[in-house]
């Protein structure tokens, strides 16, 4: 910048407001802070497609330089991410806006930040006039900057999480190669937030893909007495776990009964078939890791657990990718 000069005489107004709820954010490089940039030309003088596109938010540097918002741990985007909320709890009370005349302009950014919680950041504004000047608000007449707070994100443990499994329903099949029917047991188990002021956005399968089983068990045995009157006795487990919004509905044909899915919610299904023909032995096991994120853009890398040949179920909270 050192070969361009500073000019901020062609404008009238230029300055930086905290427009969204708070200038706080958890510093997870999701939550936003949004900034409102007003502009306004002298008499005479207009502000071209090219200057405003080239509006940026900056940072001053130890040597008096701007640098742009584009670094690995604060980053300025021009469009709002709507999975996530503005941080509720007030820092700075948000800028009211100065009136608008015919002649003002305004530019809308979203501020995120990695900084390390605790860190006040200072923010400019900064726009070229042409390719030898630009102007910006550290430098009078526009002495104007806004500060942004940046928020350790809560350390995630498994109490944050609740595991509320539906009632099971049983109902029987008919096996075309058995002369008994199938007995089949499914449960639904709803995963989300135990706090309800947190509500689950996104859910991302980090290794077995969502609605497809991540344990499948098979088995056979010959039993020495059965009161069934068959010595074949076999069965099928299958767990498979569904991320939020993902579409899911079992009905049990005996009842009309119906799980579905819940909004912000994960869903864990659990089949159980029990038969009576000659089956096979088997296990297959994977990981069910997941990343969710809740309305604040806080991440949580969970795992779901499976023992008891497919009917029991746990999960557990890393703050590592599992």
């Amino acid at each position: 910048m050192n070969a361009l000069k500073i000019d901020n005489h062609w404008l009238t107004r230029f300055r930086l407001d905290i427009t969204s709820s708070s200038n706080r954010l958890y510093a997870n490089g999701r939550q936003q802070v949004e900034v409102t940039v007003t502009l306004e030309p002298r008499k005479g003088e207009t502000i071209s497609e090219e200057s405003l596109d080239s509006l940026s938010l900056v940072l001053i540097d130890e040597d008096g330089e701007p640098r742009l918002l584009d670094h690995p741990d604060l980053f300025a985007y021009k469009e709002r991410d709507k999975r996530f909320v503005y941080h509720a709890a007030y820092g700075g009370v948000p800028s009211a806006l100065t009136e608008k005349t015919a002649n003002s302009i305004r530019r809308i950014f979203y501020v995120t930040s990695k900084r390390p919680g605790g860190t006040l950041t200072q923010i400019y504004a900064m726009m070229f006039k042409d390719e030898s000047s630009y102007a910006i608000t550290n430098t009078s007449p526009f002495v104007s900057s806004v500060v942004i707070e940046s928020i350790t994100p809560p350390p995630p443990h498994d109490k944050a999480f609740h595991l509320e499994p539906g009632a099971s329903f049983t109902y029987k099949s008919p096996n075309a190669n058995s002369h008994w029917d199938d007995e089949v047991k499914e449960t639904v188990s709803y995963f989300g937030f135990a706090d309800p002021k947190l509500i689950l956005v996104e859910s991302t399968a980090l290794v077995t893909p969502s609605n497809t089983p991540f344990y499948e068990r098979h088995n056979h045995d010959d039993a020495l007495i059965s009161f069934e009157l068959t010595n074949d006795y076999s069965q099928e487990s299958k767990v498979t776990a569904l991320g939020v919004g993902d579409d899911f509905e079992a009905i049990s044909p005996d009842s009309g009964e119906a799980f579905v899915e819940r909004p912000n919610h994960m869903i864990i299904h659990q089949y159980y078939r029990r038969f009576y023909v000659r089956h096979y032995n088997s296990l297959n096991e994977a990981p069910s890791a997941w990343l969710l994120l809740d309305q604040h853009g806080n991440e949580y890398y969970v795992e779901f657990l499976v023992s008891d040949g497919g009917h029991a179920l746990k999960y557990h909270v890393g703050e590592n990718e599992v």
